[in-house]
C-alpha cells in the first residue's frame, strides 16, 4: 500500500508512514473535488462517467503531479438528494498543492465539455482555508478505532489505484474504436465501465476479498447482516 518516499540510495529505498506524530506542518489537509450530476425521480446514475473523469481528468494529474500528493484516493455515491451522483478526488497535501490542483481540474478542458454538455452539473470544493481536516484520519469514519482511522486512508489509496489500473488496460484495448468528441468518448467509457465491472463480478470475490480476508489470517469478519463470514 502506498507511502511516501523519504529517500533513495543505490542499495535501499527508505520510506515514512505518515501518521499524525510525524506531521508537523499545519499547511497539510485532505482536500477534495466533487463531480455532480442532479438525479430526477427513478433515473439510473451513469457511474461511466466516474471512469471517463477518473481516467481522462484526474490520472493526468496523478502522472503530472506524483510528488505533490501524499495520500489520495477515489469516492462515488448516488442518490437523489441535494448531492446527487458524486464522482470525488480526496487527496492528502500541502495547501498551496491543493489549490493547485483546485485550478487544473477548474481549468480542464475535459472538465469543461462535460459541463458545457451537461454531463456534469457542477463542481464543488472543499473549503482551502479549511483547518479542520489536518489529521491524517480526519476523512475516516468517526466510529472506527482510531488506529483504523489513521491506517484506513493506505488501504483506500491502494483500492483506488488498483481501479484505476484496470481502467487504463482497457482504455488501451479500446484505443481507436472511438472518436474524440464528448459523445464518442462517453461511449468508450460506457464499454470501459462495463469491462471493469465484469471483472469485480466475476473475480472480485478471489482478487480482493478474499486476499484480503487473507491478509487478516482468514479471521472472522462481520457484515452488514452483522453474521460472522469468510471471503
Amino acid at each position: 500500500v502506498p507511502q511516501v518516499p523519504d529517500s533513495n540510495d543505490s542499495n535501499n529505498t527508505k520510506q515514512t508512514v505518515i501518521t499524525s506524530s510525524t506531521i508537523s506542518d499545519t499547511d497539510l489537509g485532505w482536500w477534495q473535488v466533487g463531480f455532480h450530476r442532479n438525479l430526477e425521480e427513478d433515473e439510473e446514475p451513469a457511474w461511466y462517467m466516474d471512469t471517463l473523469i477518473a481516467f481522462e481528468v484526474i490520472k493526468p494529474i496523478l502522472d503530472q503531479h506524483e510528488q505533490q500528493f501524499h495520500l489520495w484516493r477515489f469516492h462515488r455515491r448516488a442518490a437523489i438528494d441535494k448531492l446527487g451522483h458524486r464522482f470525488s478526488f480526496i487527496f492528502y497535501s500541502k495547501r498551496s498543492d491543493g489549490e493547485f490542483i483546485y485550478k487544473l481540474i477548474k481549468d480542464n478542458a475535459v472538465v469543461k465539455s462535460l459541463q458545457q454538455d451537461h454531463y456534469i452539473d457542477r463542481l464543488s470544493f472543499v473549503d482551502i482555508n479549511d483547518n479542520t481536516r489536518a489529521e491524517i484520519e480526519a476523512t475516516s469514519d468517526k466510529n472506527w478505532p482510531i488506529e483504523l482511522q489513521k491506517a484506513w486512508p493506505d488501504f483506500a489509496m491502494g483500492v483506488s489505484k488498483a481501479w484505476l489500473n484496470l481502467i487504463e488496460q482497457y482504455v488501451e484495448q479500446s484505443n481507436g474504436v472511438y472518436g474524440q468528441d464528448v459523445t464518442a468518448q462517453v461511449e468508450k467509457f460506457k464499454k470501459v465501465t462495463e469491462e471493469v465491472d465484469s471483472v469485480w463480478e466475476q473475480k472480485g470475490g478471489h482478487a480482493f476479498l478474499h486476499h484480503l480476508n487473507a491478509l487478516f489470517g482468514y479471521q472472522e469478519v462481520y457484515i452488514v447482516e452483522r453474521r460472522l463470514t469468510r471471503f
